[in-house]
């Protein structure tokens, strides 16, 4: 795809580039592909949470508008440099642009495109502003299963059954975790039949030691034991921390941030080039 304006990024002026670890490193960030507005100009913008859940920046790229083909191509350089094939195991939570939504369903047509929580109740809150609508969102967008959603949801219908109908005009696959599909967020380990019941408030929870896994979904989407797994691995006499994923590991978090963005000195420091003084053009 031709490229017809100027990209910033990290650390090149011609093609969007990896900030830190090296393209192996994407399977230890969780990604997310915001946009933010310059004067009179776009910020295309790929980020990440590291293990530690902070900010990690990716690349960035400034263009005229969010047009389908400025978002195409931005999407097209991060599966080119990242090597994301078609977009199996990937997943981009985003505002749900509509080129955006266009850039991902044509580079990376098998990945998950799931919608940022909390623009999807700030459109919520358009229509339906209440100081008791935050809590009662966040506490349906954070279930880990369908159960509990649907629990929360019943709740929330008796506040407020018009916001209701409203929230679930956006579909909740893509902005709830409860329905989120796990295999994004976890490795898979052999099952030999590892089972165990775990009963809270006559409630029984199936753990698997084996597969690392629970009825709940929590340890198998956070990758931290829950609540349930820690009680059947502590009955077992093992030890928890052996049950957490290596994606929290300090040497992981230590690896992502060895080549990290290196501070710059102000205009006064900037050495003279002895060219001719470039302008801004008028075009856009």
């Amino acid at each position: 795809m031709e490229r017809k304006h100027s990209t910033l990024c990290i650390s090149a002026f011609t093609k969007i580039e990896w900030h830190g670890r090296n393209i192996a490193g994407r399977y230890w960030i969780r990604w997310d592909i915001p946009q933010a507005h310059l004067s009179a100009r776009t910020d295309l913008t790929a980020i990440g949470r590291d293990p530690n859940n902070q900010i990690y920046p990716i690349a960035w790229d400034v263009v005229n508008s969010e047009s389908n083909d400025n978002w195409q191509w931005f999407i097209h350089r991060l599966k080119i440099d990242f090597g994301l094939g078609m977009g199996d195991l990937v997943t981009i939570i985003s505002d749900q642009h509509k080129g955006l939504i266009h850039g991902v369903a044509v580079e990376l047509p098998r990945a998950e495109h799931r919608a940022c929580a909390r623009h999807t109740y700030s459109n919520l809150k358009k229509n339906h502003n209440s100081d008791t609508l935050k809590p009662l969102f966040w506490c349906i967008a954070c279930r880990y299963n369908e159960a509990d959603y649907e629990k929360s949801l019943d709740i929330f219908k008796q506040f407020d059954p018009l916001a209701v109908d409203n929230l679930l005009k956006k579909d909740p696959s893509t902005w709830c975790r409860a329905f989120f599909w796990i295999a994004k967020h976890c490795y898979s380990y052999p099952n030999t039949c590892g089972d165990y019941e775990c009963v809270e408030f006559a409630n029984g929870y199936t753990v698997n030691l084996p597969s690392r896994s629970c009825a709940c979904r929590k340890w198998d989407m956070s990758r931290i034991p829950c609540r349930h797994a820690v009680s059947v691995i502590r009955e077992n006499g093992l030890e928890v921390e052996d049950f957490i994923s290596d994606y929290y590991l300090t040497s992981q978090w230590q690896d992502l941030y060895m080549n990290g963005l290196r501070p710059v000195n102000g205009p006064k420091f900037w050495k003279k080039s002895g060219a001719d003084r470039i302008e801004a053009t008028s075009y856009k």
